[in-house]
């Protein structure tokens, strides 16, 4: 009898903790329904407003699944899946939240994930992309109503912390791009998204795509992480050819190349669409013309050129216009000529 009452128990015992374990799990799978609801209608609403994502915007997943690292959650993530692909939509991608986050960590995580989408480089440091990242969350946030309090100063925080902050608010400051441009063009934006970005972007593009071999790309990743840090150091001088005469930018990027006196400068000359041509053409020009002088005055000499050539849209344009960039650094440094 005694046995009885004791396997009676036992059993009472195992159904109410079978019953305890799916409500837990049941309250659990609400709170990642929740998460997953506010990336939704809050953090894609507010991270693809106009002007915040770096151009060319890239494409934010508007459905995400949310995996807090719970027993349950492999089979929660299973059916998400399986339930999409019956329904014939794109699978969401999952993102991992950590379970021992506070409530305003994960909304936090999750928008700083929105824009990790739109920044992912080969060709820029990884402490570099991160502080990218808080920066572009810290001046989404701080500018959108719908975001809560908690969440902006954790992200303030994050990005506070972060490695680079100075250096981005420089470059992403018309006032600070306009000392380091030579000749700023009509129409003005700050040199992260004017220069910087698109470089980087359509050169790892042209790699990619002619299978180039890891230790080129490093290299080139060299190159691209001194020539930022030069700009905040404003030893980086940028020329932006467009509708001047010739004898104008003659004088510009022989002038730009005269500070390779000073240590670390570099020259980015910049042109698009039908600019190419008279870019080409100058720097063409500029060659042909250093035998003439005496071998004490030749500046191009002192230099090599590095290309890159791609295509770029800008938020006031209607579709992707070709841009070529060509960067002029000492010819003793320690990047080869490509």
């Amino acid at each position: 009898m005694g046995a009885l009452v004791i396997e009676w128990i036992v059993g009472i015992l195992t159904v109410f903790a079978f019953l305890l374990g799916l409500f837990s799990a049941i309250i659990k799978w609400g709170q990642d329904d929740d998460l997953e609801e506010y990336y939704h209608d809050t953090v894609v609403k507010t991270v693809t407003k106009p002007g915040y994502l770096p151009e060319p915007k890239a494409e934010v997943p508007r459905e995400i699944i949310v995996d807090t690292g719970q027993k349950v959650s492999p089979i929660r993530t299973y059916l998400k899946k399986k339930i999409a692909w019956i329904r014939g939509k794109k699978v969401p991608p999952v993102i991992l939240v950590f379970g021992h986050y506070s409530e305003e960590e994960r909304k936090a995580f999750l928008i700083e994930k929105a824009f990790a989408s739109s920044v992912e480089s080969q060709l820029l440091d990884l402490d570099f992309i991160e502080s990218l990242i808080h920066y572009l969350a810290y001046r989404c946030v701080y500018e959108n109503e719908e975001i809560e309090e908690k969440v902006r100063i954790i992200i303030r925080k994050y990005f506070e912390a972060s490695k680079h902050r100075h250096c981005l608010i420089r470059l992403d400051s018309l006032e600070f791009s306009e000392k380091v441009i030579m000749n700023p063009p009509p129409v003005s934006r700050p040199l992260l998204t004017n220069v910087v970005l698109p470089m980087v972007r359509e050169k790892e593009k042209r790699l990619i795509q002619n299978g180039t071999i890891i230790p080129e790309m490093e290299r080139w990743k060299s190159l691209f992480m001194i020539i930022v840090k030069c700009m905040c150091s404003k030893k980086c001088l940028v020329i932006f050819v467009g509708f001047r005469d010739d004898p104008e930018y003659f004088d510009m990027l022989e002038n730009g190349i005269k500070n390779f006196h000073h240590t670390g400068m570099h020259v980015i000359v910049t042109a698009r669409g039908p600019n190419i041509k008279k870019m080409d053409r100058i720097i063409e020009a500029c060659y042909l013309l250093e035998p003439s002088k005496p071998e004490e005055e030749r500046l191009m000499a002192c230099c090599e050129s590095n290309y890159v050539i791609g295509f770029w849209e800008f938020s006031d344009e209607v579709r992707y216009t070709p841009c070529h960039w060509a960067i002029f650094s000492k010819i003793d440094s320690s990047f080869g000529t490509s």
